[in-house]
């Protein structure tokens, strides 16, 4: 007689919940991983212009896009350590170069 308990009954409905939302979560990263390496190569590989030229467009929301462009690639950087994928190749993202967001809203290109 075994002293463990039995093993919790597979609910069929649950693991396909399950399994859709992680095929749906991986959709979701993989077209996020998609718009930063996009949104890294515009700015900064681009060229037709500099990444400060291209920052500037942006003007006093400069400063926000990047902070929004920088959350949205901590998310797939996240993703990508628990599934233990690559979605984001490190020679992309060393494209991306350093900035400063000024208290104007706009952004700085440091050398």
């Amino acid at each position: 007689m075994s002293l463990l308990p039995p093993p919790p009954a597979t609910n069929a409905h649950v693991v396909d919940v399950a399994n859709a939302n992680k095929a749906s979560n991986l959709a979701f990263v993989r077209s996020a991983a998609a718009q930063v390496e996009a949104n890294i190569r515009q700015c900064w590989d681009d060229p037709e212009h500099t990444a400060q030229e291209f920052l500037d467009q942006y003007g006093t929301s400069a400063a926000a896009a990047m902070e929004m462009s920088r959350a949205l690639t901590l998310i797939v950087l996240q993703y990508q350590a628990a599934a233990g994928i690559v979605l984001l190749k490190q020679e992309v993202l060393a494209l991306a170069g350093d900035w400063r967001a000024n208290e104007d809203g706009t952004v700085t290109v440091l050398a």
